[in-house]
């Protein structure tokens, strides 16, 4: 009986063996430039090799573990320790098992530790508002992205400490993705509860880095409060609920070497 379990336990080892990342390539990226494009992995047009070119370790864990922003809580100086990382990745495993070989390859080469806790914080749902919504029905399918991509630190543009106006001139997107792509502006959890099925455009003119969380009054500001109602027929509804965050717990500012 023992001999079998040990065979079991070589088996399940070998193939773990098999199916992680091969050919594993890290080097330093430039924290002082932002982020490059990822291409490849599972869903992409090069499921077999994935690059990423100068990513932050945020984005990275976050990535990894399938999280939004707001459900990571790390160090700064996550954000801007950038790496160029490439690997070979096995033929024909699904976006949840890339994720666990990620997980393992950080856990490994950056000695990652995390634990979850439940933390309280504010959250919205995305409804339709009195009058009904006022985008028009897509006239074509939304593009999907080439692959595993990290989550934004917000919608447009991606600069740290931005203020301004924001145009957003989508030609299609579903509402459960545009309640994701919203909640990059407000960090923090945006559910789609507006009912509505297929893809719509969107067009939506508002103010970026706004710290308030209820509607100002003042059409002239753009908030996305005042925004959404006004241009897309859609209104965000405030409450407090329990949501799961990981926490990094330990981290390796560079990795083993390759």
């Amino acid at each position: 009986m023992m001999i079998r379990f040990f065979a079991i336990a070589l088996a399940v080892s070998s193939l773990f063996a098999q199916t992680g990342l091969e050919a594993v390539s890290i080097r330093p990226g430039d924290g002082s430039k932002p982020g490059g494009p990822i291409h490849g992995g599972p869903g992409s047009s090069d499921p077999g090799l994935v690059t990423m070119r100068n990513i932050d370790l945020f984005s990275l864990v976050a990535m990894a573990y399938g999280l939004h922003r707001y459900q990571l809580s790390a160090p700064d100086w996550l954000n801007s320790a950038r790496f160029d990382i490439s690997a070979r990745v096995p033929q024909g495993i699904d976006v949840d098992q890339y994720r666990r070989l990620l997980q393992s390859m950080l856990a490994e080469r950056y000695h990652l530790a995390i634990h979850h806790e439940s933390r309280e914080m504010r959250i919205y749902d995305l409804t339709v508002a009195k009058n009904g919504p006022k985008m028009k029905p897509a006239t074509h399918q939304s593009a999907s992205a080439d692959g595993l991509q990290p989550p934004q630190p917000h919608a447009t543009p991606p600069v740290p400490g931005y203020h301004g106006a924001v145009f957003l001139n989508i030609p299609a997107l579903s509402m459960p993705r545009l309640a994701e792509y919203l909640s990059g502006f407000l960090d923090a959890p945006i559910n789609d509860a507006t009912g509505l099925q297929g893809d719509y455009e969107i067009r939506l003119r508002t103010a970026f880095g706004g710290t308030s969380s209820e509607p100002t009054g003042d059409a002239a500001s753009l908030s996305l409060f005042d925004a959404l109602p006004e241009q897309l027929g859609l209104r965000l509804v405030s409450r407090k609920d329990q949501v799961d965050v990981v926490v990094v717990d330990r981290m390796d500012k560079s990795p083993t070497e390759n």
